[in-house]
């Protein structure tokens, strides 16, 4: 599969390394060159520098071809606005947004948007071990 990938930090490099693994072909856009830092590169892990708010830097990064697309990036607007803008245009079969504010959870999904909140985990994950 192709996957495309907006941002680069923790939760988005740990994801593309193990989809990569598999040998999935897996594209990372961030607009900050030093946010690479944390990946290398390898023949399945492509990285970008660009914006993934902004469609033709989303077709330079594969999203035409993409299977699947990661809005990883640590704010919410532009997490929403990317996911927004690929579902609209470039339809891929999966699209996930990652959404911290668990107040805005509920209106990514009224957009028919595929939402993890980071948030609400941790905070069951934590009211389950004290259980």
């Amino acid at each position: 599969m192709n996957i495309v990938i907006m941002g680069c930090n923790g939760i988005a490099v740990n994801v593309a390394e193990k989809m990569a693994k598999n040998d999935h072909k897996i594209t990372i856009i961030d607009a900050q060159p030093d946010n690479f830092l944390i990946i290398e590169e390898t023949e399945n892990i492509t990285t970008i520098i660009g914006d993934g708010t902004i469609s033709n830097e989303l077709e330079g990064a594969g999203i035409i071809e993409s299977d699947i697309f990661l809005a990883l990036e640590p704010s919410d607007n532009r997490n929403i606005l990317a996911a927004q803008k690929v579902k609209s245009l470039y339809n891929p079969k999966t699209i996930l947004c990652l959404v911290s504010d668990p107040k805005k959870d509920g209106i990514f999904r009224k957009l028919g948007l595929n939402v993890i909140s980071t948030t609400s985990l941790i905070s069951d994950i934590v009211l389950d071990s004290i259980r």
